[in-house]
């Protein structure tokens, strides 16, 4: 399973961003790392990794920006905080960004993989967008999957696909889609339950349970191809 696992770490000290790199090969992990967010942003869409490794004290653009932006981008990723803020408000600060650990320097390196074995076990490899493409029909109100299975939908529910696919990768915020109808705008409650009863609907067509992503403290994306009729 290691073998599978692409890891990224950003670090700007370049000694010790190698030596998490090496460790982290030396545990069966592929590894690559950056010294800097501008070095991060420009590989980020190309390598994909399955985790990030990232100092919040960088020069630039800081970790909790790079947090927040790549949560939004990519809500499957495993994220790690490695810093040496040691603050209470900074390790909240950290996980409201989206992060999963947050880690404080020196750490050791047992602790290090043993987060991220941890964290790597529950990535699932398949979580990522279907090649099978689902078809929304807005007028009948339907969602078509790719094996002809059919669901009926709301009004809202098809704004609410709409509005996501609209979005892509970058997903809709919370206040966007409570929104997605303006004549019934929804509280935040109301739009969590309506999710959870999308996502039941697509599974009922074959779509998988994540089709519906969380993007925490953000909103959601949507994770299957969808065309519009």
């Amino acid at each position: 399973m290691a073998s599978d696992i692409l890891i990224s770490v950003v670090e700007d000290d370049q000694l010790l961003c190698d030596s998490i790199k090496d460790l982290l090969l030396s545990d069966g992990f592929r590894a690559t790392g950056a010294y800097s967010a501008e070095s991060f942003n420009q590989t980020v869409d190309i390598v994909r990794p399955d985790i990030l490794i990232v100092d919040l004290n960088l020069p630039g653009e800081d970790g909790i920006s790079i947090i927040r932006r790549t949560r939004a981008a990519y809500p499957n990723m495993g994220i790690i905080v490695l810093t040496a803020r040691r603050e209470q408000y900074q390790r909240f600060e950290g996980y409201d960004a989206g992060a999963d650990v947050f880690l404080t320097k020196p750490s050791s390196a047992e602790e290090l993989l043993t987060v991220v074995r941890r964290l790597s076990a529950s990535i699932v490899k398949d979580t990522q967008p279907s090649c099978d493409t689902f078809r929304l029909d807005q007028g009948a109100l339907q969602v078509v999957g790719p094996s002809g299975l059919v669901c009926d939908v709301s009004q809202r529910e098809s704004l609410m696909l709409k509005r996501m696919l609209e979005n892509g990768q970058y997903g809709v915020s919370f206040a966007s889609l409570r929104d997605a109808d303006p004549e019934s705008p929804m509280s935040k409650q109301a739009l969590q339950v309506g999710i959870v009863r999308l996502r039941e609907k697509l599974v009922a067509v074959g779509a998988p349970r994540r089709a519906v992503a969380a993007i925490r403290g953000y909103g959601y994306r949507l994770t299957i191809a969808l065309m519009i009729d």
